[in-house]
């Protein structure tokens, strides 16, 4: 009987260790089945963040062309002032000398 108590006792922790092991091959399972869904989510943002880096650099390229156009076209400002001053600075002379005939033609 005594045996029979330990049989029994030992088939039901087989039993026991059979359910504990066919969890364990589950949860084992579901945890390589959610690693594989995290590495194509994984490999996904790689991918957009890669896009993302690539669009980043074509708009500072254009950031950057912007910028050049807008020095050189206050460069080319600058220089129309300085004329427009010195065409002004022209005509106040031309002025004067164009009064100072006048005044010796009278």
């Amino acid at each position: 009987a005594r045996l029979a108590k330990e049989l029994a006792g030992l088939q039901a922790e087989l039993a026991t260790a059979a359910q504990e092991k066919e969890q364990a091959t589950r949860t084992a399972e579901e945890a390589r089945a959610s690693q594989a869904s995290l590495d194509e989510k994984t490999n996904a943002l790689e991918g957009e963040l890669g896009r993302a880096k690539e669009m980043l650099k074509v708009e500072q390229g254009k950031l950057s062309d912007a910028a050049a156009r807008e020095t050189k076209l206050a460069k080319q400002r600058d220089e129309l002032v300085a004329q427009l001053c010195s065409l002004k600075a022209e005509k106040t002379t031309l002025e004067q000398d164009l009064e100072q005939a006048r005044i010796e033609l009278q």
